[in-house]
């Protein structure tokens, strides 16, 4: 693994993973739900689901940022550990 690859690799996806996420909430807002609702198990989301409210221009570009960001930095701690571990 590569120590500057593998991180931007995985931050770009989480970026894409996170457009996409968006746009479903955006085009399809009642089945992202009850999709999601499948995923948290016992969670009640529809007591906090409000789909305008995450959809505007400067949270979904702080979210981008903050979310490339963090996997960028999570998969780089993991591929130093790995490494470490590995004997790389």
């Amino acid at each position: 693994m590569n120590s500057t690859k593998t991180p931007l690799a995985v931050g770009l996806f989480a970026s894409i993973l996170y457009v996409a996420c968006a746009l479903a909430v955006w085009i399809f807002p009642v089945l992202t739900r009850l999709a999601y609702q499948n995923w948290f198990h016992g969670v009640d989301l529809s007591t906090i689901w409000n789909p305008g409210i995450s959809l505007d221009g400067s949270s979904l570009i702080v979210g981008l940022v903050s979310v490339f960001i963090v996997s960028y930095i999570a998969t780089w701690v993991f591929v130093v550990l790995h490494k470490a571990i590995a004997g790389k």
